[in-house]
């Protein structure tokens, strides 16, 4: 009898950096070769950033980053510049309450209008800390508003602008955020509100403006346009108003963000760095010497770098 002799094969496995590199990171998988060997992260690159820092994760929500500790989520790597908050983020100093009657806004943000202010509860939006705030009465004048600053402040003229809130909706009257926008004495030059608008949907809106011309102050707020003797009833949870110059929104600016600092250790020479993206996309760069500090300037996580000989 002929018998037959069945054998067990093991799959190949892929190879997931480009044949012609000499160097690359796959931040997402967590590994990274130097030229054809496997090696550890500490060998791949060297990171520093005085301070903490988030990144977004693939849900949309987002999670926190200590000291010198790159921020690397299921979408990549998050490269940003320094950048500064020129709004109140809250929610140091909210207090559970009626404003007034025990409660207490975040220190910074004011309420103006005669409509009864309430912080409901204090917990998280999408993983930031986060304020549901409850406002209620009877209008007895056309406007309300919470200032996400104590005043309007120096902002400057033709300048860009970003401003972004997180944001959830509960009631069927919503509110605006806008940018208003004042001149040296305060008085009215434009306002502009963020999109999308607040909706039951917890997620972030955002605003980006280049300043008016004859713009010196501003004002990050949250409005309410009111019809006199009409009861009101408006709730919303929010995390982290800001207000940044720039052309985009970056990460959440709970506190004054540092610079990051990341570092490739690249073989000697010049090489071209092919940079794959959140999103698909790439980025090209040129790197002369090693270590080789990546730019700042990438707006998406990254999520490998393969790096050829030039």
């Amino acid at each position: 009898m002929l018998g037959l002799g069945l054998g067990t094969s093991r799959p190949q496995a892929v190879q997931w950096w480009p044949a012609a590199a000499d160097f690359a990171a796959d931040f997402i998988a967590r590994r990274y070769r130097l030229g054809g060997n496997a090696i550890p992260a500490a060998d791949a690159y060297a990171f520093s950033r005085t301070g903490k820092k988030w990144a977004r994760r693939a849900d949309g929500s987002w999670a926190e980053f200590d000291t010198n500790v790159p921020a690397i989520t299921d979408l990549g790597l998050s490269i940003e510049p320094a950048g500064t908050n020129l709004a109140t983020p809250g929610p140091s100093g909210a207090a559970v309450g009626t404003i007034g009657a025990g409660g207490s806004l975040p220190t910074g943000w004011v309420a103006n209008g005669a409509l009864a202010t309430q912080i409901v509860s204090l917990g998280t939006l999408l993983g930031l800390p986060a304020v549901r705030l409850r406002i209620s009465g009877t209008a007895a004048s056309t406007f309300y508003e919470i200032g996400f600053t104590p005043s309007m402040m120096g902002i400057d003229a033709s300048k860009p602008y970003a401003a972004s809130i997180f944001a959830q909706c509960h009631t069927e009257v919503v509110p605006l955020v806008e940018l208003r926008q004042g001149n040296s004495s305060d008085s009215f030059v434009a306002v502009n509100s963020l999109s999308p608008a607040l909706s039951a949907t917890a997620r972030r809106s955002e605003l980006n403006l280049t300043t008016q011309a004859t713009t010196a102050r501003g004002k990050l707020r949250l409005a309410l346009n009111l019809t006199v003797g009409t009861s009101y009833l408006v709730e919303v949870t929010i995390a982290c108003p800001q207000l940044e110059t720039g052309a985009a929104p970056s990460s959440p600016l709970l506190a004054a963000r540092s610079a990051d600092g990341f570092d490739l250790h690249l073989p000697a020479g010049a090489h071209e760095l092919d940079c794959v993206l959140d999103n698909g996309s790439s980025t090209s760069l040129s790197a002369s010497e090693t270590p080789y500090r990546l730019p700042t300037t990438i707006a998406r996580p990254i999520r490998s770098i393969a790096a050829e000989p030039a």
